[in-house]
């Protein structure tokens, strides 16, 4: 029976994970994160749109220097 719960457990969980990734990857806003490194690990087609970078092109890459402009990089970076 313990496995029965932790089965139902795992798998709600996988089908509230599965409407997130749905609900960001549709979003009409842009939405992207980063790591602690500020390296991006997100990145909805909202935000491709925007920027015309593709998830592809902008996934693990260093979002402060590989995208922002020179201008902006180091009030961005201290955020």
């Amino acid at each position: 029976q313990d496995i029965t719960i932790i089965n139902k457990s795992q798998s709600q969980l996988q089908m509230v994970a599965n409407d997130l990734r749905l609900l960001i990857e549709t979003a009409n806003a842009p939405i992207f994160g980063i790591d602690t490194d500020g390296l991006v690990n997100e990145w909805n087609r909202k935000a491709a749109a925007i920027t015309s970078f593709s998830k592809e092109e902008v996934m693990g890459h260093d979002l402060v220097r590989k995208f922002i402009t020179a201008e902006y990089q180091d009030s961005v970076a201290e955020v």
